[in-house]
């Protein structure tokens, strides 16, 4: 349910700031990919440790502008590519 929840752009955005901190890193993806999720919780989620959140972040278009200049230098390039 958490991860319908996330990807979902009908989830209020103070909910989706608080899955933007879950443990199951699915649920963080669906977060960094929903353009309702708040910008802070955003920028938090471009230096998430899995690598398929921080593509998500890249190819969220509500990612404040500093994270995506971070993540244009992601270690891997799967991140780099999607933030182009």
């Amino acid at each position: 349910m958490r991860p319908a929840a996330a990807g979902n752009a009908a989830t209020p955005p103070p909910a989706l700031a608080t899955l933007a901190g879950d443990a199951n890193w699915y649920v963080r993806y669906g977060a960094a990919g929903n353009a309702a999720t708040p910008p802070p919780a955003l920028a938090t989620l471009a230096g998430d440790a899995d690598w398929r959140v921080r593509r998500a972040a890249a190819g969220n278009a509500a990612t404040p502008p500093p994270a995506l200049a971070t993540l244009a230098g992601d270690a891997n390039w799967r991140v780099r590519l999607q933030g182009e």
